[in-house]
């Protein structure tokens, strides 16, 4: 038979659903965008030839292709990934020190609010609301039970029962990371395998607050929680909230010995600390940083080659964090960024005014959108600073383009 042009070949089989056996060697080429997508894939580039088989062997075959490219190429040191599909098997078919879990982290990763019903309920049709309206909007991945998702009000129950519904909700739209903070090293292990167990993206741990630990006993506590799963992980680096910095050489003594340790999510004030990051693991741990005002590294970051940004602006204005926190490999895409975050910055100055979430669900509720009320001890803002924030979403556009009331 014929050999076909691979696009058509491709067109074709989106069409009948039937599978394309490859012939000849592989040629990996670079990923690269596809015109209205945002999605990156790795291009295969060759001859095909045409062979129909059931749709469910299909997929078998599919899986069974993908394992063996990444493994054959991965124990040839030409690429070294992370596979969602099948990445178990993968990982125990290769020498730990062979496989680096790269995850496409970069751009908007935005950390959600729980919202809640009248009768203080995890809403999770409203969760489904703002999910959906992330991806819509470009957030490149979502990061739950953070602080802006109010997690120590949460019980664990709750936390479990949003895990589960999350990723139902998430699953192969966009990548999810969970916060498995605790107050101690065991409850932090356990949560990260129930999230692991029921099929997040990655976690992600802190130091426990109030202990106060020295930099020792936090490799140890970060270095315990990072071998108990195989997902990627990342740590949350907040000493404001937590009393703890993770120092820079602490990151890189986990980095060297963890593979599925892939973000460093910063939010502290110090350039230094970046620097020294970026220094030290090279890129193999991105650098996410937090949009707060009051820190202002989100062009430092972007700067020393960070990723993008880990924030709660992305909340309220979705396109504009977005745009803000790409990462620059091109002078056009450092101007935009300037642009926007500049533009916006006195609205993140209104949204850090008080601690997160407060601010944020003030102006989802704004907008018409769920978030629902703060768990006490938190506070509602005033109905004079309601009245202002509003005013300053309507100045900068804010409500003409994302209200649904």
């Amino acid at each position: 038979m014929k050999a076909r042009e691979p696009c058509q070949v491709r067109k074709e089989a989106a069409i009948s659903g039937y599978f394309y056996v490859p012939r000849g060697y592989l040629s990996v080429q670079p990923a690269r965008q596809i015109k209205g997508d945002n999605k990156q894939r790795v291009v295969i580039k060759q001859d095909f030839i045409l062979v129909l088989l059931p749709p469910f062997f299909c997929l078998f075959l599919l899986q069974c292709s993908l394992s063996y490219i990444v493994s054959k190429l991965a124990s040839q040191k030409k690429i070294k990934c992370y596979n969602p599909i099948n990445s178990r098997n993968i990982l125990k078919k290769l020498k730990d020190e062979d496989v680096v879990f790269m995850m496409n982290l970069q751009g908007s990763w935005v950390a959600m609010p729980t919202p809640f019903t009248k009768d203080d309920k995890i809403d999770f049709a409203g969760f489904k609301v703002l999910i959906d309206r992330q991806i819509k909007y470009g957030t490149s991945q979502l990061f739950i039970l953070g602080s802006a998702g109010e997690v120590t009000l949460l019980t664990l129950e709750e936390k479990k029962q949003i895990v589960k519904e999350v990723i139902k909700m998430t699953k192969g739209r966009i990548p999810v990371f969970f916060s498995a903070a605790a107050l101690t090293t065991e409850a932090s292990v356990e949560f990260a395998k129930y999230c692991e167990n029921e099929g997040a993206d990655g976690v992600v741990f802190t130091i426990p607050p109030y202990v106060l630990i020295p930099q020792s006993a936090a490799f140890t506590h970060l270095d315990t929680c990072m071998s108990a799963v195989s997902i990627p992980c990342g740590i949350y680096n907040n000493p404001s909230r937590l009393g703890v910095q993770v120092e820079p050489a602490t990151i890189k003594r986990l980095s060297d010995k963890h593979a599925n340790f892939v973000v460093d999510k910063e939010a502290c004030g110090g350039v230094d600390q970046l620097v020294q990051v970026q220094r030290f693991c090279q890129g193999k741990v991105k650098i996410m940083c937090c949009d707060a005002p009051g820190y202002s590294i989100v062009i430092p970051t972007l700067a020393v080659g960070g990723s993008g940004t880990a924030n709660i602006g992305g909340n309220i204005i979705p396109e504009e964090a977005a745009k803000y926190s790409r990462p620059w490999d091109s002078y056009q895409k450092v101007e935009e960024c300037r642009a926007e975050y500049f533009k916006y910055f006195p609205l993140l100055e209104a949204f850090y005014e008080y601690s997160n979430p407060i601010v944020i669900k003030a102006a989802l509720k704004i907008l018409g959108l769920p978030g629902g009320h703060l768990r006490k001890p938190y506070q509602e803002i005033t109905v004079e600073e309601y009245n202002q924030l509003e005013k300053l979403m309507d100045k900068m556009g804010v409500l003409a383009k994302y209200s649904v009331k």
